[in-house]
């Protein structure tokens, strides 16, 4: 028979999974996590046994044979709406830098401040689209950054909120949170082990 045992690193349940499956994600029938089904040692190692099938193993250097890494998972593995958040993510700070730019370049009297201001605004949203590209890539640090821009929004939002009592600026901190943070972040944590 083409199967094997091993146990989940997490509650130690044991598995019994065709070879064929090795290197995909499943859940734990016990506890639910994901986990990865590990690869059996390679030639020359003594026995039969199994590497541990965690994310960290899959993404990186295999313990236990020095020089042998896995290669990481392919970009369809990440959830279709976290990519799909990170292109609008890109599109909408492409849109901002022409926007800044054209308010830049319409204002030919402007200097000092408002240049400065300007430089920094493209910054920013270079570091977005930066973010943007990380989160449809399946990174770990861009779906980081994906929760500080949600944070700043909450800062942005209640600040504004504080200032000015316009309700206006919770319902839309309600509709962003819901209709652009949420789905993504959602599911970026939920299928966590599939980032690197």
């Amino acid at each position: 028979m083409n199967e094997f045992r091993f146990s989940c690193p997490q509650c130690g349940q044991h598995i019994v999974r065709e070879l064929l499956s090795i290197g995909h994600e499943i859940n734990c029938p016990a506890c639910q996590q994901p986990l990865i089904v590990p690869t059996l040692e390679p030639p020359g190692a003594s026995g039969a046994e199994l590497m541990q099938g965690t994310p960290e193993t899959a993404a990186g250097s295999t313990p236990g044979a020095p020089g042998h890494t896995v290669p990481p998972d392919p970009p369809s593995r990440i959830p279709l709406v976290v990519r799909i958040y990170g292109i609008l993510t890109m599109a909408l700070s492409v849109l901002g830098i022409v926007m800044f730019v054209l308010l830049v370049v319409s204002r030919p009297g402007g200097r000092g401040l408002g240049l400065v201001l300007g430089a920094v605004a493209i910054f920013l949203m270079v570091v977005v689209f930066r973010i943007g590209v990380g989160m449809r890539a399946g990174e770990r640090q861009a779906v980081y950054g994906f929760c500080l821009l949600a944070l700043l929004e909450v800062v942005f939002r209640l600040f504004s909120f504080a200032a000015k009592h316009n309700t206006q600026h919770l319902w839309y901190l309600i509709f962003a949170l819901g209709l652009f943070f949420a789905p993504p972040l959602v599911s970026a944590f939920r299928h966590w082990a599939v980032f690197k």
